[in-house]
């Protein structure tokens, strides 16, 4: 697969076939229509360009009523620390001799990289203000590293790429530090809680941090992982 710089994950003209995922990677599909948003998980068998993407799975997998014709999808590929995601249609169903399914050849990627910095689960009250508007929207921090966060709302921030700055306060050495920072969002998904509505989640990569903020998060995460009381 091509060496892809953080520059070229925001670049358009990136095209599916280009990645070249080896056939075989595992596809996670989620079928718009399913309000519990579960994983089918099948394995990429190769694509057409520009007509289409097929995955498949071995004969004892069970297709969900969702899986018909025309049914909108969610597709996620990783390989390496690349994790690829795409919204698209299923075209064409085949059951027999093994489930194989024909997905619309995507328009539009969303590309990132899975974080290997450290990082805790939180659940930290936070404000977030979107590029070109004034309103401070309400929302949680339900993970943190220094490279990115996952921020939970009620509403939609905004569209992938949109900038989107963050405040909220951590416990470090038994003071409040307060904490602003910047960044893009690289996807927002509908949250569901058994079934229901849950607001939207978004992955946000941060933009490089004052030395400040980031010695008071990478303190904060030193005690998190130390087993030290906190948020969360």
């Amino acid at each position: 697969m091509p060496r892809l710089s953080p520059a070229n994950l925001d670049d358009p003209r990136v095209t599916f076939a280009a990645l070249a995922f080896p056939i075989g990677t595992r596809v996670a599909l989620r079928f718009d229509e399913d309000p519990d948003e579960r994983s089918l998980m099948l394995g990429l068998i190769g694509w057409m360009e520009p007509e289409s993407v097929l995955a498949g799975g071995a004969s004892r997998i069970a297709l969900p009523a969702h899986a018909r014709e025309g049914a909108g999808v969610r597709a996620r590929l990783r390989q390496g620390s690349l994790v690829c995601t795409f919204a698209s249609r299923l075209l064409n169903v085949r059951v027999l001799p093994h489930p194989c399914l024909q997905l619309a050849y995507p328009t539009a990627l969303h590309l990132s990289r899975v974080r290997d910095a450290m990082r805790v689960r939180t659940g930290i009250p936070a404000t977030a203000v979107v590029d070109g508007m004034d309103e401070r929207i309400d929302c949680s921090i339900r993970d943190l590293s220094p490279k990115g966060v996952r921020v939970v709302a009620a509403r939609r921030l905004g569209e992938t790429g949109c900038r989107v700055d963050l405040r909220f306060t951590l416990d470090v050495d038994e003071a409040a530090v307060p904490v602003a920072l910047g960044g893009r969002v690289l996807h927002a998904t509908p949250a569901r809680v058994n079934g229901y509505s849950a607001g939207w989640t978004h992955g946000v990569v941060l933009s490089a941090l004052p030395i400040t903020s980031l010695e008071t998060i990478e303190c904060y995460l030193r005690a998190r992982r130390a087993g030290k009381p906190s948020e969360g």
